[in-house]
């Protein structure tokens, strides 16, 4: 519990809500959060299955449950869907989604 003068430090912030959010995923949803933290909170949606090892499939229901929910953004384009952490949950995906 925080104090009333005591300040919450924006780093402890998001890790608290990327593991609190993390705990309530499925297992593939969760590969799909941690390729994209792990890619720096944006990355293809082709890329992503190859880093998780997930089928066409189980990523594009994954990716669909996840952005039905907020937590991560899609992006159409030409060379496949642009997948990003949502910005209240990956600080920096703010900065490169402008």
């Amino acid at each position: 519990m925080l104090e009333k003068n005591q300040n919450l430090n924006p780093e402890e912030e998001f890790l608290t809500s990327f593991e609190g959010v993390m705990r309530v995923l499925r297992e593939d949803e969760r590969k799909v959060c941690m390729a994209l933290w792990k890619e720096g909170g944006i990355a293809l949606q082709k890329d992503v299955r190859w880093i998780t090892g997930l089928s066409k499939v189980k990523t594009h229901r994954a990716v669909a449950r996840l952005a039905s929910r907020g937590v991560i953004m899609v992006e159409k384009g030409d060379k496949g869907n642009r997948l990003s952490l949502a910005s209240w949950l990956y600080k920096n995906t703010r900065d490169k989604n402008s």
